[in-house]
């Protein structure tokens, strides 16, 4: 499955701009007073500004050395997710870690090779 756009609703415009163009470094293609677009890979994730805070679960996919790179950057930022036990990144077929963004989504970031038999529900960073 390849993934063109998603869209979502955001309560802190500029706090999720900040942090998705500025922390996870994407690329902003539009912006205006009710929103903005990032890219992710080749997906287009849409920002639209709404009243109350809504809350969604998104996955990045990415290389070993981006997610190395990413994983310092947001250990640094406070935040990671740490599991039960107080580990803050997982294996599973891969290395994965579990942080938030300023609206306080959960946002996944994993790292595996491609197999032909897995699902492509994740964007691609």
């Amino acid at each position: 499955m390849k993934i063109y756009q998603v869209n979502i609703k955001c309560f802190n415009l500029i706090g999720m701009k900040e942090f998705y163009t500025k922390v996870l470094e994407m690329e902003l293609v539009t912006e205006n007073d009710d929103g903005f677009a990032v890219l992710v890979g080749k997906t287009k994730l849409e920002f639209e500004k709404v009243d109350k805070l809504p809350f969604y679960h998104l996955c990045f996919r990415t290389n070993e050395s981006f997610y190395d790179y990413m994983y310092q950057k947001l250990e640094k930022q406070s935040v990671l997710f740490p599991h039960p036990d107080g580990e803050l990144s997982f294996y599973w077929k891969g290395k994965q870690a579990y942080f938030t963004d300023p609206d306080g989504n959960i946002l996944e970031m994993l790292e595996r090779p491609l197999s032909v038999k897995d699902p492509q529900i994740f964007l691609s960073w």
